[in-house]
This record gives structure tokens, C-alpha cells and sequence, in this order.
């Protein structure tokens, strides 16, 4: 008799330890989703007045000056480190993983998943990234810094049809293995 009360304790324990690891899941999931949300409409803000925030980034903690980004001085810096400074246009991948994890974790799907979803996101980025740092001369932040000079290092070592056969390989590669 006394191991069926141990019995019934140690499942009450554990199905307590599930209620909480599902609570924390769902507490993050949302959290994630709010974030990547947010850090969307930051990125589709600066593609309108980028110009202007850049002005306004080194008075970040003045308060008196105001950005045009939706998200004010975070969302403009926000927005500045990850499409200016780093990734360009390719960045937007960045807050569709945040909701897409927030989703899982939210509502309890495949987490398995996840790690896949971001590898091969982040391959899409890299691609997408070196791509668009061809067009630098039309428009600077479609690449971002990172992707312009990637492709600026690349293009100097393969040349630029060289370097365009390679992306073509790897999203051939890419859309074959995935």
C-alpha cells in the first residue's frame, strides 16, 4: 500500500512539473511572437524613413529628438543594426523564425523542427544576402554591410559569374536536400 501512495505522489509531481514547463512554453511562445512582431514593424518602417533615423541614432538617449520609426529609438536601432549594419533586406527572415517558434511553443507543436526551420532559414539568409549585394549601387541597405562586403569578397576571389554560378548551385543545392 504503500508504494500505490508513493505512486500517486510521484505522478502528481510530475504532472505539476508539465503544468509548469507548459505555462513557461506558452508564456515564451507569446513572448517570441510579440517580439518578432514588433521587430517586423521596426524593419517596415525603416525601409520608409531609414534616411532620416540614421540621424537620430547617435541621440539615442536624447529625449527631446524624435525618430520617424514606429518603434521610436528602439525600433530605429533595432531595425538599423539588423538591416543596415548586418543583413539587409535578408533580415526580415529573422523575425518569421521568432513567430514561427513562438507558434510552436505557444501552441505545443513538432519542436523537433525548430532547429531545421532555423539552419536552413539562416542558409536562405547567407544566399539572399550575398545575392542582393549585386545591387549596392541602386539601393545600399538591400544587402545590408555584412552581405556587401561578402559579396565584395567573394566577387574579388570568383568574380562575379563565378559567384553567381556558386548561389545558383546552392539554392539548387538547397531546395534538393531540404
Amino acid at each position: 500500500m504503500a508504494k500505490k501512495g508513493s505512486s500517486s505522489q510521484s505522478s502528481m509531481l510530475s504532472e505539476e512539473q508539465h503544468q509548469k514547463k507548459r505555462r513557461r512554453e506558452i508564456l515564451f511562445g507569446s513572448f517570441m511572437m510579440l517580439v518578432g512582431f514588433l521587430i517586423l514593424i521596426s524593419f517596415l518602417s525603416y525601409f520608409y524613413n531609414w534616411q532620416t533615423d540614421q540621424s537620430t541614432l547617435e541621440a539615442f538617449f536624447d529625449r527631446n529628438v524624435q525618430s520617424q520609426n514606429i518603434l521610436n529609438k528602439l525600433g530605429a536601432l533595432t531595425a538599423h543594426f539588423f538591416i543596415y549594419q548586418l543583413f539587409g533586406f535578408s533580415a526580415f527572415i529573422i523575425p518569421c523564425l521568432l513567430g514561427y517558434t513562438g507558434l510552436v511553443l505557444f501552441f505545443s507543436l513538432n519542436k523537433k523542427r525548430i532547429l531545421r526551420q532555423w539552419s536552413w532559414a539562416m542558409c536562405y539568409m547567407t544566399c539572399l544576402m550575398v545575392f542582393l549585394g549585386f545591387f549596392k549601387e541602386n539601393s545600399p541597405i538591400l544587402s545590408g554591410l555584412v552581405g556587401f562586403e561578402f559579396n565584395d569578397f567573394l566577387v574579388s576571389y570568383l568574380g562575379r559569374t563565378g559567384l553567381m554560378s556558386i548561389l545558383v548551385f546552392t539554392i539548387i543545392f538547397i531546395l534538393v536536400v531540404q
